[in-house]
C-alpha cells in the first residue's frame, strides 16, 4: 500500500498538536499539514511566532515528518489582514513549509483582498512561501465560493 503523502492535523481537533503529529507519523504519512482554521480547530492568533514554528517543526521532524504546507486561514479583507497574513508567512517559513493555505474572503470585499495580497507579495517572495487560496466549503458569497466560479 502506498504511503500517505500528507495529512492535516484538522482531523485531530480537540487533541494536542503533538498527539496529532505522532498519530499521523504512526499512520505512515511522510508529511503533516498543521491546521489553524477557525471553526474547525481551536487556536490563538498569538501563536504564530518563530519560536512556536521552530518548536512545531522540531516536533514534526522528531516524528519523521516534513511540513510542505500549513493551513492558517483568515479573511484577507479584514482590517488586520496584512499583519495577520505577515505573521502566518513568517510562521510557514519557520516551519519549512513552501505553501500557506488560507481562505480569501467575501466577494463584495475583493478590492481589500487584492490590496492585502499585494501588500505581502514581497514577504512571500523573500520567504519562498506560496500563498494558496482555498474555498471555504460553503460556496456562498466568497471570492472563491466553489469550483463553478
Amino acid at each position: 500500500m502506498p504511503r500517505t503523502i500528507s495529512v492535516s492535523t484538522a482531523l485531530f481537533d480537540g487533541y494536542s498538536m503533538e498527539l496529532a503529529i505522532g498519530e499521523i507519523a504512526l499512520a505512515g504519512a511522510i508529511h503533516v499539514e498543521p491546521a489553524f482554521i477557525r471553526g474547525y480547530v481551536d487556536f490563538e492568533e498569538g501563536m504564530f511566532t518563530t519560536t512556536n514554528a521552530s518548536r512545531l517543526r522540531a516536533t514534526a521532524e522528531a516524528a519523521g515528518l516534513g511540513i510542505k504546507a500549513v493551513s492558517a486561514h483568515l479573511d484577507l479583507s479584514g482590517p488586520d489582514a496584512v499583519d495577520a497574513l505577515s505573521r502566518r508567512i513568517a510562521f510557514a517559513a519557520g516551519l519549512g513549509a513552501s505553501s500557506l493555505i488560507t481562505n480569501a474572503g467575501p466577494m463584495t470585499k475583493r478590492a481589500g483582498i487584492r490590496k492585502a495580497i499585494d501588500a505581502v507579495l514581497p514577504r512571500l517572495e523573500q520567504s519562498g512561501v506560496a500563498l494558496a487560496l482555498e474555498n471555504p466549503g460553503h460556496g456562498r458569497g466568497d471570492l472563491l465560493g466553489n469550483a463553478r466560479m
